[in-house]
């Protein structure tokens, strides 16, 4: 914000909704290859492993190659109809498109990668590619930004980026896969069984991006593009907790795919959804409390007084949003990609009138307002269609999550009354702050946690490690 000023990191969040978009053209292939690999590797077919994975990169090779061209012929409509760039900043921002378009077909085989690993459950050679490369999202842009503000250096660093690591990741894939069986000829099975699954992911794919990221379009065309970016900020700070979950049901998702016991399933999901709570629900409620303390430090306080509210009611919807991270990937993982997609689409013309009504009537916080409203309506919708597909529903996972939520809140909640008594004027320093994490890590740990979660906890830490005999 400080080097490349308001308009320009505006433009920058839009343009890369743009090219999150346009990785629809993926077709659903890289979920579809983790479900199908990570069946043929319970089955122990290495072969069939090796004729998914050739498939699905030919497919996605074409299909690169057709969304980049694409994407290069619609650039200059893309820059001045759709994004609404101001005429300065068009130049670089045209060409910016254009250089994703020039990467597209990578950004596609990437997807392929990816699901090769996480259908082996290798989560440890993705994450020695995922971690810089995610690190290198933020990071790379703020060093070239001190340095250049062209748009256009920094979208072609960043997509440099992503082709080494593309090499990486195929490289790693290379080792699980059978030599030489990638080069077969892809049988007509493999095929179908992909484009199958992989049609219907499609489908949520194009609609669950512009449910996302539609907001800030309507902002942009009912407001003003800085007011794209005092959305923007808060709104990408929030969904960067959604690493939690949806790396946790990632890593559920191609378990899920290989068995077909229920009561293992609804074992799963209440697991995962206690953990995700765990571990967002509570920093979640922190950042409630301290919102506009966060964003001034972080953006500054005329900058907080724009977006703190922003980031407050969105984090309820994010809390929502994580939870149903697991009933969806359960849907999915038992074959039924359809329902989660005709959900979506029954959901966009609800939520995009919702948005409209609501950012002319409030403008940013009624944008908040929308998609918090909506993802927690879909929450309950999506444990509802579990409830039909292994008996689990969202009542269930209340009765065990209720007592355990209400005693922190409730003694949060004091905590706060007290702290606020005592420090006075004070009470947003670090030290109340330090007070009220210290309170809720302890109820964490005290209602959270099992007796047996917590000894596997102890066991797992450094100094308990040491201490074992040899």
């Amino acid at each position: 914000m400080k080097y490349l000023g308001l308009p320009r990191v505006g433009l920058l969040s839009l343009i890369w909704v743009v090219v999150g978009y346009f990785s629809i053209m993926d077709f659903g292939l890289g979920q579809a290859l983790t479900k199908t690999v990570a069946e043929a590797i319970a089955a122990r077919d290495p072969d069939k492993v090796a004729r998914l994975y050739g498939t699905a990169t030919r497919i996605q090779l074409v299909m690169g190659l057709v969304g980049g061209l694409i994407m290069a012929a619609s650039a200059r409509y893309l820059v001045s109809s759709v994004l609404r760039v101001p005429a300065p900043l068009q130049p670089e921002a045209q060409l910016s498109v254009i250089l994703c378009a020039i990467a597209f077909p990578l950004v596609l085989l990437t997807s392929s990668a990816t699901g090769m690993l996480q259908a082996a459950q290798r989560f440890d050679l993705m994450n020695l590619v995922q971690v810089p490369l995610g690190i290198g999202q933020f990071l790379l842009p703020l060093v070239c930004a001190i340095w250049s503000t062209n748009l256009a250096i920094l979208v072609a660093v960043l997509l440099a980026s992503r082709i080494i690591a593309l090499i990486a990741l195929s490289r790693m894939v290379r080792r699980l896969v059978t030599p030489g069986m990638t080069s077969m000829i892809s049988g007509q099975n493999e095929l179908r069984s992909l484009i199958s699954f992989g049609g219907w992911v499609t489908v949520s794919n194009i609609v669950s991006p512009l449910m996302v990221f539609a907001d800030r379009f309507l902002i942009g065309a009912l407001q003003t593009i800085s007011s794209v970016a005092y959305y923007s900020v808060p709104s990408d700070a929030t969904l960067r907790l959604l690493i939690v979950p949806r790396s946790l049901a990632s890593a559920m998702f191609p378990v899920m795919s290989a068995t077909d016991d229920t009561e293992r399933l609804r074992e799963l999901v209440l697991r995962s959804v206690r953990y995700i709570l765990l571990l967002v629900g509570i920093p979640s409620l922190l950042l409630l409390v301290a919102a506009h303390d966060a964003m001034s430090v972080w953006m500054g306080e005329s900058f907080a007084a724009r977006s703190a509210v922003v980031l407050q009611i969105l984090l309820p919807g994010i809390v929502a949003n994580s939870i149903a991270q697991i009933p969806y990937a359960m849907i999915q993982a038992t074959g039924r990609a359809d329902i989660t997609a005709k959900l979506h689409v029954a959901e966009f013309p609800l939520y995009a009138a919702l948005s409209y009504l609501a950012i002319r009537e409030w403008g940013i916080q009624g944008a908040a307002l929308a998609w918090s409203l909506r993802v927690i309506v879909d929450t309950g919708v999506l444990f509802y269609l579990a409830r039909r597909r292994i008996g689990i529903s969202l009542r269930d996972v209340s009765l065990q999550l209720i007592p355990q939520l209400v005693a922190t809140l409730a003694v949060t909640g004091v905590a706060s009354l007290l702290l606020h008594w005592w420090l006075g004027d004070a009470f947003r320093e670090w030290l109340a702050g330090a007070c009220l994490a210290a309170i809720l890590i302890s109820m964490s740990w005290g209602f959270f946690l099992t007796e047996s979660e917590r000894s596997r906890v102890l066991q797992a830490l450094p100094a308990r490690s040491l201490r074992r005999p040899m």
